[in-house]
């Protein structure tokens, strides 16, 4: 969980999944605020290219704890967009 992440010291690698709640793209960074069940850290992703993230999707991401005036974020190395299926799609049907 996310909580458990905002405990970890400095230059800690993590790997967390969460939902994006809130996105602030910028010309060289987007700041991506991913959440949980119980609590939300903010991701700084510097851009290589063009990405195609939004609110709303579900991701996990792969970095570096790191502080910033006194709050825990993720510098991230990687993110990847996770496609989950909805509910209706894993229901087998028994054929009695």
């Amino acid at each position: 969980p996310i909580e458990d992440i905002k405990e970890l010291e400095e230059d800690s690698e993590v790997k967390i999944k969460g939902t994006i709640s809130n996105i602030i793209n910028t010309e060289k960074m987007a700041i991506i605020e991913v959440s949980d069940k119980n609590d939300s850290i903010s991701v700084i992703l510097f851009k290589d290219g063009e990405m195609s993230l939004e609110k709303g999707l579900n991701i996990e991401v792969q970095g570096k704890i790191r502080e910033y005036k006194g709050e825990k974020e993720i510098i991230a190395d990687e993110v990847r967009i996770e496609n989950f299926k909805s509910p209706e799609s894993n229901q087998s049907i028994d054929e009695g």
